[in-house]
This record gives C-alpha cells, structure tokens and sequence, in this order.
C-alpha cells in the first residue's frame, strides 16, 4: 500500500512546500514589530530591552539550574558577568532605541540577533570577563551587522514584490 504525503508528514501541509507567502511572512513580522512597540510605549525603552534580552538571549530554566550547581563563588561570577553582558546590550540598544513604530525592520534585526548571541553568550558565562567579553562582543557586533544589512536586502526584495504585484 503506498503512503501519502499525509501519512509519511503526519497531518497538515506538506513541510516541503513552502507555506509563508512573502505577505503572509511580512504580516506575521508586523505583528512580533506591533507587540514589542506596544511593550516599549507601555514599560518604556529600556525595560523592553531587557525584557527582549531576557526572553531572547537568556539562559532558560534549566540552564540556570546547572549554573546553580556550581559552588557558590562560581554562581556569582557566571550571575555578574551576565549582568555585565546585558548592562552592555542594554546600553547599545538604549542609543539606537530598536522598539520604535516607524522603524520595523530595526526591531526585528534586533530580536533575531538577540536570538543569534544566545550561544555567544552561555558558551562559557563563568569566563566571560576582560578580553573574553570583548571577543563576545566584536562577534555580536558583527552579526548584528550580517542580520540587519541581511533584513534590509530582503524588505529591498519585497518592495520589488509589493510593485511587481500592483502592476
């Protein structure tokens, strides 16, 4: 008996087609820009940054367990310099202000980045001090670059899309 696409891919669409049309993936990204905007005129700038961080860049439950595991004097230096790490985001974010209402694909740059330093950031949290934080930090500041010189090309890519379909 030969099996259909249904049964091979459990139910819904085939994961081979490609579902997002560009307009349904732009509505989408307007929507995740329209939640964090909302946040930041309701909390203010840098309380959404360091939510965003938090959500995004942090460490999730269990990883804080295992850091917790560690001999007290160990906790406080991965605890610090986390805190040093999203002092230095929260700065550098705090200048170009990414949550604004004119400015999406800023906002999106920025959560897709945060997403990208995550791994940057809990590789090795205990040693991440002096010279260490400062090699961190050169890679997030490139592929903050990489991301939104990337985001910029495709919003280019879609304007082209929107023209070419209003003709």
């Amino acid at each position: 008996m030969e099996q259909t696409s249904d049964q091979e891919n459990g139910p819904g669409p085939d994961p081979s087609i490609r579902v997002l049309t560009p307009i349904s993936y732009s509505v989408k990204l307007f929507f995740q820009h329209k939640i964090w905007v909302n946040y930041t005129a309701e909390h203010g700038t840098k309380k959404a940054i360091k939510m965003a961080f938090d959500a995004y860049a942090g460490p999730d439950d269990s990883q804080w367990s295992e850091y917790k595991k560690a001999p007290f004097s160990n906790f406080f230096f991965i605890y610090s310099n986390w805190c040093d790490v999203k002092k230095l985001v929260v700065e550098t974010l705090m200048l170009v202000n990414p949550f604004q209402q004119s400015r999406p694909e800023l906002a999106l740059a920025t959560v897709e980045w945060l997403k990208k330093i995550k791994p940057i950031i809990l590789k090795d949290l205990a040693k991440l001090r002096g010279e260490e934080l400062d090699t961190a930090w050169e890679e997030m500041v490139s592929l903050f670059d990489a991301i939104s010189c990337r985001l910029m090309c495709e919003q280019d890519e879609m304007d082209v899309y929107l023209m070419a379909e209003d003709c």
